[in-house]
């Protein structure tokens, strides 16, 4: 079951529904869109496409109060309601109405479940017409982020290995592709109500603290825009957007000092240890 916030995407929805149309081998047989304070022409879009989708849509309209239209709140409907279509059994995957998933995107999903993840995170590229509309000094910022977030990584990957996120691996937690069984969604209390920025965050957040098996898996991958007027507010677009303007003074968390992070990892690994023995000493005396 696929769930999709959407806020005047009029012009980018039909081509986001039919890249999903095009699953193979593994196909979709339902799609949940949250339409949040949509005021262009988005729920037509979807009524003309429909009959030529080969799986049902569940469109849900709402009109959230300002503080609440956020893509947290949005999102957070849309899985909501499919985890109810679904079932307790059930897998929910959402991306984002200015995606395109290539045709093995679903599969690989779930092959990292039927693996054993209780969620599945997967990466984010830009697509290509717009990333040629980026500057050049911000596509060179971030490929040097990014090299030192995949070093940070591979750290943490050596010193606190984790058995069901094992290297090769990403370190991307991104909304536009996400998959998680029904169980371990509603055992993490859903998707959380974020009014700022992404949602992704604090829901991976969640899924830690209720110990879910979180893979972030290299074959998962999607394309976004990059387009500098978004519709959620702090995002990729807000983000773009101001790295052209100006120096940005913020620096994504995880990019910490190489010894901080190794240190991190190392406590971490101790930690998990730890944490193993006594659980298999526990079940042991049960």
């Amino acid at each position: 079951m696929v769930a999709i916030p959407a806020r005047n995407e009029a012009d980018e929805l039909e081509d986001c529904l039919f890249a999903l149309a095009a699953q193979r081998p593994a196909a979709i047989d339902c799609l949940v869109v949250c339409l949040n304070n949509c005021t262009d022409g988005s729920a037509a879009v979807i009524r003309r496409i429909a009959v030529a989708l080969p799986f049902c849509v569940d469109v849900v309209e709402v009109t959230l109060p300002p503080d609440r239209a956020c893509a947290g709140m949005a999102r957070r409907i849309a899985m909501d309601r499919a985890a109810a279509l679904v079932g307790l059994e059930g897998i929910l995957v959402t991306t984002d109405a200015d995606a395109r998933v290539p045709p093995g995107w679903l599969a690989a999903n779930l092959a990292a479940i039927a693996m054993g993840a209780d969620a599945v995170a997967g990466q984010v590229e830009i697509e290509p017409f717009g990333a040629r509309l980026v500057p050049q000094h911000l596509h060179e910022i971030d490929t040097r982020e990014c090299n030192y977030a995949a070093l940070l990584d591979e750290i943490r990957s050596l010193l606190d290995p984790d058995p069901a996120d094992p290297w090769p691996r990403h370190d991307q937690q991104c909304g536009a592709s996400i998959a998680v069984t029904t169980a371990a969604y509603r055992h993490a209390g859903g998707m959380p109500l974020v009014p700022l920025a992404e949602d992704r965050a604090a829901f991976f957040g969640n899924l830690r603290q209720i110990d879910a098996r979180i893979r972030h898996a290299p074959e998962v991958r999607v394309v976004v825009s990059a387009r500098l007027h978004g519709r959620a507010q702090g995002g990729m677009a807000d983000t773009i957007r101001r790295r052209i303007t100006r120096v940005d003074p913020f620096l994504d968390a995880r990019l910490e000092p190489a010894g901080d992070a190794a240190r991190r990892a190392r406590a971490c690994g101790q930690l998990r240890r730890m944490w193993q023995v006594g659980t298999a000493e526990r079940g042991s005396s049960d």
